[in-house]
């Protein structure tokens, strides 16, 4: 059967126990109103899935791990699964047992704005804070819309990655929050981020120009959001990116984002 979210979550509501331990991956959130999602559901378990962007996702709520296996293993193969959780907190025998086969382990990490960007010691580091300028760059702008969804389908992985579709891209769009660093009218830099309240959320970024331009559009929006009163900063990190993981001074908040795919 077929459910949008609002539905969903009264089922959700109808299997919750007081005093059972439940287990759940999925986290309403605005995008998911416009989704319609395929649900099974048994006497202490829903399990739902839908498209998103460019990958089916599913998403489970139960309070009995027996049966959750059973209803995953009715899930189509190809689809992608996530769970957010504090580090190794996950039901691996569940899930896996189920036929889905991990594929990736991001990890949340996190500083406070006004530790970012101080004067730095190393030569390196030295060298791309004296290279900055402030005004590298500019806000992208509804014309760079088809050429970013090129570049985001052409370097990111959708499975692993949660790419944005095209009107929530746009939408960004709309309010400055895609930075871009053109030559001869193609972006070979750019920079995408969300503001939330008080915090900054990098979310992607793309360099085929020097470091320093990167450099610039990443350091060119922390400036702005500490002159808007926003307080920290965060990003998700695929922990087989130790050359990212090495270069960032972003402190790890022991959560996980574990990723798995059905197999055929």
């Amino acid at each position: 059967m077929h459910m949008n979210s609002r539905d969903v979550m009264s089922e959700i509501t109808k299997r919750k126990k007081p005093g059972v331990q439940s287990v759940s991956n999925f986290f309403p959130n605005p995008a998911m109103d416009q989704m319609t999602f395929e649900v099974i559901t048994g006497n202490s378990t829903i399990v739902f899935w839908g498209n998103d962007s460019l990958v089916t996702r599913a998403y489970f709520y139960s309070c009995d791990k027996k049966e959750l296996t059973q209803l995953l293993q009715k899930v189509p193969a190809g689809t992608i699964l996530d769970y957010i959780c504090k580090a190794g907190q996950f039901p691996r025998e569940e899930i896996e047992n189920s036929g889905f086969h991990p594929i990736a382990s991001y990890c949340k990490r996190q500083l406070p704005l006004n530790e970012l960007d101080k004067e730095p010691e190393s030569k390196r580091e030295r060298l791309l804070y004296d290279m900055y300028n402030p005004d590298c760059g500019n806000y992208a702008s509804i014309e760079d819309l088809m050429p970013l969804q090129d570049l985001f389908a052409k370097v990111f992985d959708p499975r692993v990655d949660h790419l944005y579709p095209k009107e929530e891209l746009q939408y960004m769009i709309k309010k400055n929050e895609v930075l871009v660093y053109k030559v001869n009218d193609r972006i070979e830099s750019f920079y995408v981020f969300k503001r939330e309240g008080k915090r900054l959320y990098s979310a992607f970024s793309y360099n085929n120009a020097t470091a320093d331009i990167l450099y610039n559009l990443e350091r060119r929006e922390r400036d702005n959001a500490r002159k808007l009163g926003m307080k920290i900063m965060y990003a998700w990190f695929n922990e087989e990116n130790h050359k990212a993981l090495r270069r960032t001074i972003l402190a790890d908040t022991n959560i996980r984002d574990y990723i798995f795919t059905k197999q055929e």
